[in-house]
């Protein structure tokens, strides 16, 4: 018999309370889309109204996510908004698998782009297929427009 975690928040809990210790990461299987998504449990610093989609980086440390990116650096991509998370609180990114939406700079997206952070709040930027990315990766989209679906591949290390 398989065995199910039970997680003492929704993956939308935003909240002022610390529900599970900074950097937690889960996995569960999203039965809409039929793919595999991880997620990790961050604070958010006090200037980041987080949203779905939202483009976010690691402050300095790798617990506090901001998506300010002039306060942090494109090469420590942290992962992408799944829903409302207010400033100074606590909530779930998304770290890996399909997300259906990111918020790009890109209005003409192509599949097998890859997908990195940029110097405007919030909002990838996208490199051509087979054109070496000039910071670290966010995810590759698998089809899209303005707001893209991307396969996320964030890595497990953490900004510094």
């Amino acid at each position: 018999m398989a065995s199910k975690h039970l997680w003492g928040s929704q993956l939308s809990y935003n909240g002022s309370v610390e529900a599970h210790p900074l950097g937690t990461v889960r996995t569960e299987y999203d039965s809409t889309d039929k793919t595999v998504k991880s997620y990790r449990f961050v604070a958010t610093a006090g200037d980041t109204f987080v949203l779905d989609g939202n483009c976010l980086a690691w402050l300095t440390g790798g617990t506090t996510v901001t998506s300010d990116i002039s306060d942090a650096d494109v090469n420590l991509p942290a992962g992408v908004g799944i829903g409302q998370i207010d400033p100074t609180s606590f909530g779930w990114i998304q770290i890996a698998g399909l997300h259906s939406s990111i918020n790009l700079l890109d209005n003409g997206v192509a599949e097998g782009q890859s997908v990195i952070l940029t110097a405007t709040d919030a909002k990838g930027g996208t490199i051509a297929s087979g054109t070496a990315p000039t910071s670290k990766l966010l995810g590759v989209i698998t089809f899209g427009s303005g707001s893209a679906a991307a396969w996320l591949t964030v890595s497990d290390v953490v900004g510094v």
